[in-house]
């Protein structure tokens, strides 16, 4: 599994970690990768020593920004784990658009903010702060295949909607809109 970007407590990392140490019986060689660095990071080494994880959770650091799309193409899932509050309950995470372009399954967090995108039939959906829910969605999408495959096609098909090909037609026509309004 992969998540990546600012290693921050907002984001959630640390309920990635947690639901690692509900899964590492069923799924002994269960591996996250964690890309990114932060102020966060002393904290989560804490976690990940205590819960006995070190096995099964790594951090790559900061990467350079074209080797991202390499290591989610490499990943089996990934993960968006935010924490939810007033900031993070409105955001759509560019990872999430990043997993779904690279037709990745995902596995994310229910915040009005990505639901406006994606339901439950293009992602695994878990209620902010809970490890083992999101341990629940983990092995879900690693017992079943077949559904890993139909999210991933229904989040392509939205995400086919509004990426910025499609997206960027809406935005020119609401301009020329205006524009020929003003020359009225």
């Amino acid at each position: 599994m992969i998540c990546h970007g600012s290693v921050l407590e907002r984001y959630g990392f640390q309920v990635l970690i947690k639901a690692i140490s509900y899964l590492k019986e069923d799924i002994p060689k269960i591996k996250v990768l964690i890309f990114g660095d932060g102020e966060y990071l002393l904290s989560l080494r804490k976690i990940i020593e205590e819960r006995d994880l070190e096995d099964h959770v790594s951090f790559r650091g900061r990467v350079p920004l074209e080797e991202v799309p390499l290591a989610i193409r490499a990943a089996d899932v990934g993960v968006v784990p935010i924490i939810k509050d007033e900031f993070t309950e409105l955001m759509a995470p560019n990872k999430l658009f990043e997993y779904v372009a690279m037709k990745r399954p995902v596995v994310a967090v229910r915040t009005k903010g990505i639901c406006d995108y994606f339901d439950d039939s293009c992602v695994m959906l878990f209620e902010s702060g809970n490890e083992r829910e999101l341990a629940k969605c983990i092995l879900e999408l690693y017992k079943h295949p077949d559904r890993q495959k139909k999210l991933v096609e229904n989040a392509w098909s939205r995400y086919e909607k509004v990426r910025w090909s499609a997206s960027k037609q809406i935005y020119l026509k609401a301009f020329a809109t205006l524009l020929q309004e003003q020359k009225q």
